[in-house]
């Protein structure tokens, strides 16, 4: 039975240690913190910290936006994708 956990468990649910829970992310100090709001999930506190991205917006590198930059298109998942080079 755990009483506290550390990184890379440091979510404490019940009395079991887990990775941080998708809105949050480690941050090394052996606690989750909150992601932007505008990641899904993330691995760092800024909005250019996005794993995958909330709701109606698209991740494009590390950042979700809405659309998609020139470019590049939303491949159905939520993924900006470049644009084939005859586009």
């Amino acid at each position: 039975t755990c009483l506290s956990c550390s990184s890379p468990l440091p979510h404490l649910n019940l009395d079991t240690c887990e990775t941080c829970p998708d809105g949050t992310y480690d941050d090394g100090l052996d606690s989750c913190q909150a992601c932007d709001g505008t990641c899904d999930t993330c691995d760092g506190p800024g909005a250019d910290d996005c794993l995958s991205c909330a709701d109606t917006l698209s991740l494009n590198i590390d950042e979700c936006v809405n659309p998609c930059p020139d470019g590049t298109y939303d491949d159905g998942a939520n993924v900006c994708q470049p644009c084939d080079s005859n586009c």
